[in-house]
């Protein structure tokens, strides 16, 4: 999928995202870096919408849709070292663990020891989300990490008013 990764509203405003939310079915969408998590409104049949998202994906990647998505993705600012090591570990260490089951974990930001991600994709409603949390993700990052002491983890809307206050503060990446 070209490194992106884009849920929620951001989705939405991406080429693939339009057209995959216009299905009829797809009530949310997530892209990770090569994997892509649709999740599908209530009474709708999978094996038919499935091959309705096959059938959209395939014509958006034949029409060049993956370097667009590379040019409609916003660029971070640059990490602090303690941001970089948080995402490196989590990139590194977590993501696969999570992926297996079609989530991602988003770091949002860093305040006083305390990490502040955000669970998406299948890891949104999923009912050991809190073991994922506090056994896996808090476990591994207060290992590598001392000065780690603990991981809270935000629903779209609180990791998006979270990014506003730090983008305010002029930092993306929350402070340490």
């Amino acid at each position: 999928m070209g490194g992106a990764t884009l849920s929620g509203s951001l989705a939405a405003k991406t080429s693939l995202g339009r057209i995959l939310l216009d299905l009829e079915g797809v009530e949310s969408l997530f892209v990770g870096h090569d994997y892509l998590t649709v999740t599908q409104t209530g009474f709708v049949d999978w094996p038919e919408l499935d091959e309705k998202v096959t059938s959209a994906l395939a014509e958006w990647k034949k029409n060049g849709g993956e370097q667009a998505l590379e040019a409609e993705v916003p660029r971070q600012a640059e990490d602090s070292e303690v941001v970089a090591e948080i995402k490196e570990l989590i990139e590194e260490k977590i993501q696969p663990m999570v992926q297996r089951d079609g989530g991602h974990v988003r770091f949002v930001a860093i305040h006083n020891g305390v990490v502040y991600v955000q669970l998406q994709g299948a890891c949104e409603s999923c009912s050991s989300s809190t073991i994922t949390l506090k056994a896996g993700i808090e476990r591994i990052l207060m290992h590598w990490l001392p000065e780690i002491t603990e991981v809270v983890g935000l629903d779209q809307g609180q990791a998006d008013e979270y990014e506003a206050v730090f983008r305010a503060q002029g930092s993306l990446t929350g402070v340490v």
